[in-house]
């Protein structure tokens, strides 16, 4: 996931722990990512990812990030 958003040009803002979840933030001038990781087993791990641009849900960049991080 972290080289997916270096590859848009996002720099990670913040790492939390948020009830017992990883979430990575990001974000780059105009556009923002938060990603929630919950491992679901031993070998899965389960994505949640929201992205802004401006003011509204940017749909098209969190598909991309889900697409690119499958593939690593």
């Amino acid at each position: 996931m972290v080289s997916t958003l270096a590859s848009m040009g996002m720099r990670i803002t913040a790492l939390e722990v948020r009830n017992g979840r990883d979430v990575i933030k990001a974000g780059k001038p105009g556009a923002s990512v938060e990603i929630e990781l919950e491992g679901v087993g031993r070998t899965s791990t389960r994505a949640r990812i929201s992205a802004r641009s401006g003011s509204s849900s940017d749909a098209e960049l969190a598909s991309r990030i889900g697409r690119d991080a499958e593939r690593l």
